[in-house]
């Protein structure tokens, strides 16, 4: 980006408007997607978190493999 108190002033209001202009698009184009990104987290099913340890799991799954090695 070059330094922007070396333009010219009548360069330097175009540098800034240009800025400020594309910074309000740049908003305006992303709201939508914001919206539509809110909507689509509103609509995921929610899906309980696993309540049990890494160990406790583990030993879970140790013991039906006992289990059913022995039938």
């Amino acid at each position: 980006m070059p330094d922007l108190s070396a333009l010219p002033e009548p360069v330097l209001r175009i540098v800034q408007d240009v800025y400020a202009t594309a910074t309000s698009e740049m908003f305006l184009i992303a709201v939508p997607f914001a919206l539509l990104a809110l909507i689509v987290v509103l609509f995921i099913k929610e899906k309980p978190l696993n309540t049990l340890s890494g160990d406790e799991r583990r030993a879970r799954e140790e013991e039906a493999a006992a289990a059913a090695g022995m039938h």
